[in-house]
């Protein structure tokens, strides 16, 4: 064998040996590793849902009992058991209301990530009320309502054989999501270093996200696919909701930049926006219409957070979700307007 066919074959074997790896990791990490973002059974579940509650809930309700279910995205996790759910439940016993909150929320989640949730495990934990946040920040920007995700990191899969080509493999959609997590947290680090102060996003990384989530208040939006998406999911919610024989409570959260006037100038000057092009209260106009002609009860922490919030402390440094105090406003405008649909 010549040396340039020795050559040729030494590139050919290692091309195999590499495409031979790729694809046994492909195997592994599809099969063992990816989990479905919305469970598909009761292992999924306590994988996805019920591992991260503070303490057991038994499907099956004591008598007497009034049983919430929340239902959100991240926002209905942070703070661990100070979170406002948890709080809502104690708020609500010391009031004398045998209350327990079942906490089906999920970081990650859109809302029809959660509407899917409703319809698979909502009936089996027998819901009178079910709470369900909206988020303004992001909660109009639909998704797949099926994904899968590894580490907390989604990832866009192919159906049939051609998920099975090398530009679709999981694993290489997967990575590039990693190395900007891994990047992100090392500019994080650095900032923190350099004596910006903790957080959960780097400076930068935090202003783009409110930048984009700052969309949601853009001039005209009524009419755009958003919000028709939006009101379709909604919609479906209140019908499956009605289908379990459950009050619907919709509990409004917003913006950091629509609490903190601050983060909304900064915001905008940052990225060179036109102040007039944007209404901060544009989305909560949405939703209390949207309530309103549905005849679903709202609980708007809008007015309180602005009240309270103008001047900061309720937010996590550089995070976007409710520090401990916020997490403690949200839970007492809750059970003040539980209160009376409760008592009735």
């Amino acid at each position: 064998m010549t040396r340039g066919k020795t050559i040729l074959f030494g590139i050919a074997a290692s091309m195999i040996g590499i495409a031979i790896g790729l694809y046994a990791a492909e195997v592994v990490f599809r099969f063992a590793l990816l989990v479905p973002s919305i469970p598909e059974s009761d292992a999924q579940f306590r994988q996805v849902v019920s591992d991260g509650w503070p303490r057991p809930v038994n499907p099956t309700k004591d008598p007497g009992t009034i049983r919430i279910l929340g239902l959100a995205d991240s926002f209905g996790v942070a703070g661990g058991d100070r979170n406002y759910h948890y709080r809502v439940e104690e708020l609500l016993r010391e009031r004398g209301y045998p209350v327990e909150v079942v906490n089906l929320s999920v970081p990650d989640y859109s809302i029809e990530h959660e509407l899917e949730l409703l319809r698979r495990f909502g009936d089996r934990f027998e819901p009178d009320v079910v709470l369900h946040a909206f988020f303004v920040g992001n909660d109009f920007a639909l998704g797949e309502p099926e994904s899968l995700n590894y580490r907390g990191i989604d990832v866009e899969t192919r159906a049939g054989a051609s998920s099975w080509l090398p530009h679709n493999l999981a694993v290489v959609r997967w990575l590039p999501r990693w190395r900007r997590a891994i990047s992100e947290q090392r500019d994080r680090d650095e900032e923190i270093e350099s004596g910006l102060g903790e957080g959960s996003f780097s400076h930068d990384t935090f202003l783009e996200i409110e930048r984009v989530r700052l969309g949601a208040c853009r001039r005209p939006q009524t009419e755009g696919p958003a919000w028709l998406g939006t009101t379709a999911v909604l919609d479906a919610l209140g019908r499956t909701i009605g289908e379990l024989h459950a009050l619907h409570v919709i509990v409004v959260h917003p913006d950091q930049l629509q609490v903190e006037p601050a983060l909304a100038a900064e915001v905008v000057s940052t990225f060179g926006l036109d102040p007039e092009a944007y209404d901060l209260a544009l989305p909560q106009k949405f939703l209390h219409s949207y309530a309103a002609s549905r005849k679903v009860h709202l609980i708007d922490l809008t007015p309180a957070f602005r009240e309270r919030g103008r001047e900061g402390g309720l937010f996590l440094p550089r995070d976007t979700h409710y520090n401990d105090v916020g997490n403690e406003l949200a839970a007492e405008v809750i059970v003040d307007a539980l209160e009376p649909l409760l008592a009735r």
